[in-house]
């Protein structure tokens, strides 16, 4: 498929399941449900085992540390356990979103899950910020020259630069950026949405926000900046002991976020002079010269007949210096507008 995006596009919105299924494909359906009704234009899942990804160990390595994480004193064995996506869901998972009419697609993590999702016909790829230097998943990727969404994350210029020609070497055609903070939930002021732009002008391909922030003003404000994709982890509503839930947006939120976005893009335009569309009729508030006492046949304009007032029917008053000084060809009463068919020719 052709995601048909550039930059300063109409912005679309995914809305990423992570483990917020809680382990219940009911539930990943009813998150898939939702997330169209809330206005998501895909909806994205992560494609892994536990034991693709790490290993069951409680080595310090192995366990979360960092004091503001949600996860903070678990394994990554335990916290992967409960949030991957069982890949026996797959198949069922990419039916059902085709069947309600939203796209479904995958980030995966080794390159079985990239085979497994082959045989779902997943129709784009999602390379996961922590997974930008693993080059044979991103050859693998490429290979099925599918359109590709990659997040930065933590990655340096040379590191985006790298990936993005080992796609490209490998078969895609289509790439497109997001930036995003990989901290969860990620503080507003390490947002850094100033990136957008400079990644857009750096390699020439689209770039939205992956938005870990609670808040909707970092989205509207990238989209602001010409983000056209905006992914946010999503939740069911009064959810808050999901894996993720403490970083994501219930179908309130999401669609508040898309509808506060969707103003930002209206109201961003096109840059215009003269008036817009729906100011072009005050055109006629502006000042004009009109005749302000009544005057004679062949009297003088003077700056005691004529002025410049509110409203606009008379000449431009950019035209005072060329009036001055002419002769009224008739009587006038006060209150015309002057024009050129008042004054005689001289």
């Amino acid at each position: 498929m052709d995601l048909e995006i550039s930059q300063y596009s109409k912005p679309v919105y995914i809305a990423e399941l992570s483990g917020n299924h809680g382990g219940d494909i009911k539930r990943a359906k009813t998150l898939i449900q939702n997330a169209k009704l809330s206005g998501a234009d895909f909806v994205k899942i992560q494609t892994y085992k536990p034991s693709t990804i790490t290993v069951q160990s409680d080595r310090s390595e192995f366990v979360i540390s960092e004091h503001d994480s949600p996860w903070k004193g678990r394994s990554l064995w335990d916290v992967y356990q409960e949030a991957h996506t069982p890949w026996d869901w797959h198949p069922e998972l990419f039916d059902y979103a085709r069947s309600i009419g939203i796209t479904l697609f995958s980030s995966p993590f080794d390159l079985t899950a990239i085979e497994l999702l082959e045989k779902c016909k997943c129709p784009i790829y999602k390379v996961a910020s922590f997974e930008i230097t693993e080059k044979e998943i991103l050859q693998s990727i490429g290979a099925t020259k599918k359109p590709v969404i990659m997040s930065t994350g933590m990655a340096d210029i040379a590191e985006i630069s790298n990936a993005i020609n080992t796609l490209r070497s490998s078969g895609s055609t289509q790439i497109i950026l997001l930036k995003c903070t990989s901290s969860y939930p990620a503080p507003i002021e390490d947002a850094n949405i100033k990136t957008i732009p400079h990644l857009h002008k750096i390699f020439g391909l689209p770039c939205g926000l992956s938005d870990h922030c609670n808040n909707h003003a970092v989205a509207a404000s990238a989209v602001a900046l010409g983000a056209p994709i905006i992914e946010k982890h999503f939740r069911l509503e009064g959810d808050f002991d999901s894996i993720d839930s403490s970083f994501s947006f219930d179908n309130k939120e999401f669609s508040n976020m898309v509808n506060m976005c969707n103003s930002v893009f209206k109201a961003l335009g096109k840059p215009i002079y003269g008036g817009s569309s729906s100011d072009k009729r005050f055109r006629k508030d502006r000042r004009s010269i009109y005749i302000i006492k009544d005057v004679k046949e062949g009297e003088t304009v003077t700056r005691n007949n004529v002025r410049s007032i509110r409203p606009g029917y008379g000449l431009p008053v950019n035209m005072m210096s060329i009036v001055l000084g002419k002769k009224f060809l008739k009587d006038i009463k006060k209150g015309e507008p002057l024009t050129f068919d008042h004054l005689m020719k001289q």
